[in-house]
C-alpha cells in the first residue's frame, strides 16, 4: 500500500499549528525547555519564537527581569531578615521578591509589577516560618505598625477603629431611617466602598458614576416618594383633661 504524498501546504499548516501551540505554552509560563520537549521544536526555535512574538506585540509574557534565585535562596534571604529583633516588612523584601519572581508588565496600566501571586507570597512566608530556628521565630511586621511603641500604637489604632465604627453606624442608621427600602448591611458596605481607600476592588470614580446613572434613571421612572400630609386633629381642653386622667 502506497503512503499518500504530503503536500507542501500540509507541511506548512502543521508547522503553524506547532508554533501556535508553543506560543500558547509560553503564555502559560512554561519554560523554553518544557515547550521544546512538548512540541518537538528545538530550544533555539522556541527562543526565536518567543523573541519574535515579544518584538511584534509586546507579548503577554514579556518580563522585564527574569527570576534569578531559587525558592531555597529566597527563603534563606528572607529568614535572615525576619529573625532580626525588628523583624521584616514586606516593603523591605522588594529586592528578594524581584529576584525570585521577576517582573511583568501590566497590560492594562502599563506599570511593571512583581510576577508573583498572593499564594506564592504566602507560601514563601510559610516556608520561612518552617525553616526558622526554635529560639528565634521569624517575625513579619505589618506595614502600618511602628517598630517602637508597637503595643501603644496597636491599642490606639483599635480605639480609632472603634470610634469610626460608632460614627459610621450612626450615619447609616440616620440614612436608613430617612430612606425606606434600604438595608443597613448594604448601606454600610457602600459607605465603606466610597469612604475607605482600597476597600472597593475597582475604581471608586466608576462606582460613583454607575450609582449616579442608576439613581437618575430611577428618579426618571419612579420619581420622589409622595408623602400625604395628615391634618392635625385638635381636641378641646375638656377632652384632653379626660385623656390625662
Amino acid at each position: 500500500m502506497e503512503t499518500p504524498a504530503v503536500s507542501s501546504q500540509q507541511i506548512v499548516q502543521a508547522e503553524e499549528v506547532i508554533e501556535l501551540t508553543a506560543t500558547r505554552l509560553l503564555e502559560q509560563g512554561l519554560s523554553i525547555r518544557a515547550v521544546a520537549e512538548s512540541t518537538g521544536l528545538s530550544r533555539r526555535q522556541v527562543t526565536k519564537l518567543k523573541a519574535k512574538v515579544n518584538k511584534e506585540d509586546g507579548g503577554p509574557f514579556v518580563e522585564v527581569e527574569h527570576a534569578s534565585i531559587s525558592q531555597q535562596q529566597a527563603v534563606a534571604k528572607t529568614l535572615a531578615l525576619s529573625v532580626r529583633p525588628e523583624g521584616v516588612k514586606r516593603s523591605e523584601l522588594g529586592a528578594i521578591l524581584k529576584a525570585r519572581f521577576g517582573l511583568v508588565k501590566n497590560e492594562l496600566t502599563g506599570a511593571f509589577e512583581l510576577n508573583m501571586t498572593k499564594h506564592q507570597y504566602r507560601y514563601l512566608r510559610e516556608s520561612v516560618r518552617a525553616a526558622g530556628l526554635a529560639e528565634v521565630t521569624p517575625l513579619f511586621v505589618p506595614e502600618w505598625m511602628p517598630r517602637h511603641d508597637a503595643l501603644e500604637a496597636n491599642r490606639e489604632l483599635l480605639r480609632a477603629a472603634s470610634d469610626l465604627q460608632d460614627v459610621m453606624t450612626e450615619k447609616v442608621l440616620e440614612f436608613c431611617s430617612r430612606f425606606s427600602g434600604t438595608s443597613f448591611k448594604w448601606v454600610f458596605q457602600e459607605l465603606l466602598n466610597l469612604a475607605a481607600s482600597g476597600v472597593y476592588p475597582g475604581s471608586v470614580e466608576v462606582l460613583c458614576e454607575r450609582n449616579l446613572e442608576v439613581a437618575e434613571e430611577l428618579s426618571r421612572r419612579v420619581g420622589r416618594r409622595v408623602v400625604q400630609e395628615v391634618e392635625p386633629v385638635f381636641t378641646s381642653d375638656a377632652e384632653l383633661e379626660a385623656l390625662c386622667v
